[in-house]
């Protein structure tokens, strides 16, 4: 199960009343670019609200009476005690699953919510590295950490329960020797320094086992240089956890999240994100070594989030319409990166439903040829129609009777 807190829905009934489908949306190319909104895409939301016409149609074809001002006020009372936990806002269970990571959960809710009002709770967030607060092993071990912002990386860390972490830039301060190229202590030193690292038996401090590196994670690119970073991530990977005491078979784990080469800005071309520092590491690391990098991956296209994504909807629905609630009979994922949002929901296969629209990294005029979605639209707005009209709503909804 995730550790997702669940809420209260505004639109209640029994088991046999509750919503057959849930949706899905990417952020980033498909609500959002960069920190500007995508067209009419708070007009989608809107849709899926619990006061909206349409919420109130699909409420009423799933044998639901429409919400009534007394329980209106008591549903607003509710979500006033609880400002961060909004399940209850949406007429269907509801998840706003990105493959950012770097911070929390609650950071990318704050920024949906910026843009498109309270009705964003922070438990419909999920993010590339959330499913890692399942992989209970991280939180013991000593983890060499890859991420953009040390104070962001701390606040996840803490989230996530990992009591004993080492970032990156600091491993490297402490080991500057380790990529020549850079700006670190002067040459004697260094040359001091590497022969204390491969002696495993002395005083230099990383070198007992005390101080073993146990795992890596990478949950964004490094802030250093990229030369540098991957410089040290493979010394590690290619030790037995302590530099100096080098292994033939990689036994370190390595945790990685967002596989994506690139994403969306507001700039006209996608730019390169963690996945693209990923397969570079992947490149140089078994060029080096004649061995494939082995490594446990988390984001879209992996099952892994996929299932996790598939809990918290469960527990959205359990919340509002019972424990016997469900299951749900379709998903519907809505993505703008074939590469990812699409091809992670067709290989999930039932009950997910893939649509690919055009506002983001996919800007062409037909369908993906490689990952092709179960539906093709212009943007979040059509798509949200779509789901409506396949899920027999549409014609019951005042809101767009006249669209």
């Amino acid at each position: 199960m995730s550790n997702h807190s669940s809420s209260e829905s505004t639109i209640t009934g029994t088991a046999a009343d509750a919503p057959q489908f849930g949706v899905v949306f990417d952020i980033d190319g498909v609500l959002l670019r960069g920190h500007s909104e995508v067209a009419r895409s708070a007009d989608a939301l809107s849709l899926l609200t619990s006061t909206s016409s349409c919420s109130t149609a699909a409420a009423g074809s799933a044998g639901i009476e429409p919400t009534t001002a007394a329980s209106a006020e008591q549903a607003a009372a509710s979500r006033s005690s609880d400002q961060h936990s909004h399940a209850s806002n949406w007429a269907v269970p509801l998840l706003f699953v990105s493959n950012a990571s770097g911070y929390t959960e609650e950071k990318k809710a704050r920024l949906l919510r910026s843009h498109f009002g309270e009705k964003v709770g922070d438990d419909q967030v999920v993010l590339a590295s959330s499913p890692l607060q399942q992989v209970s092993s991280l939180r013991e071990k000593r983890l060499l950490l890859v991420a953009h912002r040390i104070d962001e990386a701390n606040t996840v860390a803490h989230k996530y329960g990992w009591q004993n972490v080492v970032h990156l830039e600091d491993f490297y301060r402490e080991h500057s020797y380790l990529w020549p190229l850079g700006d670190g202590d002067g040459q004697q030193q260094r040359q001091e320094q590497k022969k204390l690292a491969d002696e495993p038996s002395s005083a230099f401090p990383t070198s007992t086992a005390v101080h073993k590196i146990e795992a890596v994670v990478i949950i964004h690119c490094p802030t250093t240089g990229w030369g540098e970073a991957i410089q040290v991530v493979s010394d590690v990977l290619q030790s037995d956890g302590t530099l100096g005491c080098w292994v033939d078979e990689q036994c370190i784990p390595l945790y990685v999240t967002n596989y994506d080469l690139v994403y969306t800005t507001e700039y006209s071309k996608p730019r390169f994100t963690t996945g693209a520092f990923i397969r570079c590491l992947e490149m140089l690391h078994s060029s080096l070594t004649a061995r494939k990098l082995q490594i446990q991956r988390f984001g879209k296209p992996f099952a892994s989030t996929y299932q996790y994504a598939e809990n918290v909807l469960s527990e959205q629905l359990r919340a509002g319409w019972g424990e016997h609630a469900g299951p749900l009979r379709r998903i519907y994922a809505i993505g703008d990166n074939p590469l990812s949002d699409i091809k992670g929901a067709n290989e999930r296969g039932d009950p997910w439903r893939s649509i690919l629209v055009r506002t983001g990294c996919h800007t062409d005029e037909q369908n993906d040829k490689l990952f092709p979605a179960d539906h093709f639209c212009e943007d979040a707005y059509a798509a949200v129609r779509y789901i409506l009209e396949q899920e027999a709503v549409l014609s019951r909804c005042s809101t767009l009777a006249q669209d």
